[in-house]
């Protein structure tokens, strides 16, 4: 059996619930707990005991990363209009070409964000000879969407993959370097939060241009 991941950590960050779709479901259930204790006749809380403001942000490690999503959803919510390429707004996170990244990407600790499946058979081709799967079931000791590197698991279903989907990876964290491939995102603000928001570090994250 090849070596398994997993380079993901689980979900461990709670956002401002008008900033983030993806408030864990623990979190509302003790919220709602939480408005049930203040009721002294325990009666079934108002929309408004039930509203709280979760302002902390645990995914993000760093000031910089923080303020280049701030200034994301600040783009999303206001619909701001801009003329140039999204990504070059945001100089605190690096550009770098695919030549550079070939010498950057670590396939056992690092991940590639694209916007499309079809972009992952380039990276694919780009690091022939790196052997990183994607298990696409529950079989045999594997979850799906576990990752084996060096050797093809058997017996369960799986694809060679270097380049996985934003929106495959939404919701989770990424300890790694993180190299978001970003031709498909230059007007897709939604897309490039989600995308920059899977990191905990800016000085880890990467704008791969062709």
């Amino acid at each position: 059996m090849g070596q398994q991941g997993p380079w993901f950590t689980a979900e461990n960050y709670i956002f401002s619930s008008s900033c983030s779709p993806e408030l864990p479901m623990r979190n509302a259930q003790a919220i709602q707990g939480h408005a049930a204790l203040n009721n002294p006749h325990h009666q079934k809380p108002t929309s408004k005991e039930r509203t709280h403001e979760l302002t902390t942000n645990y995914r993000i490690k760093c000031k910089v990363l923080r303020d280049v999503t701030l200034r994301l959803r600040e783009i999303i919510l206001n619909n701001i209009e801009y003329e140039n390429p999204l990504y070059t707004y945001f100089p605190e996170i690096k550009t770098i070409d695919r030549q550079e990244l070939k010498s950057l990407y670590n396939y056992k600790e690092d991940i590639i964000l694209v916007t499309t499946n079809a972009k992952n058979l380039l990276y694919n081709e780009m690091f022939e000879g790196q052997e990183k799967y994607k298990v696409k079931q529950k079989k045999y000791g594997y979850y799906n969407g576990s990752i084996v590197f060096d050797e093809k698991p058997k017996g369960v279903d799986s694809e060679l993959r270097h380049g996985y989907t934003v929106h495959s990876v939404q919701g989770e964290t990424h300890e790694g370097k993180l190299f978001i491939d970003v031709a498909g995102t230059e007007y897709q603000a939604k897309m490039l939060y989600t995308a920059v928001s899977r990191g905990e570090y800016a000085e880890k994250i990467y704008f791969v241009i062709p």
